[in-house]
């Protein structure tokens, strides 16, 4: 191998595993919307009560002008 550029290592191989990278990319985008979804509803866990608490200071009167 002494002299010799890189070649692809992984010519000659042949595997028959049963599966093509399409069938891997789209479970792995199936993952990720679960997760994705779980992520979002964090996010609204989290800011939900904040939004809550402005609107009512908005409803209630917490700021405007007053006379």
């Amino acid at each position: 191998m002494a002299g010799t550029g890189v070649g692809n290592i992984f010519s000659g191989v042949t595997m028959d595993w049963g599966f093509s990278v399409s069938d891997i990319w789209s479970s792995s985008m199936g993952i990720f919307a679960s997760l994705a979804g779980f992520i979002v509803l964090g996010m609204v866990v989290t800011f939900a009560p904040r939004l809550f608490g402005l609107v009512r200071k908005a409803v209630v009167g917490g700021g405007g002008r007053k006379g």
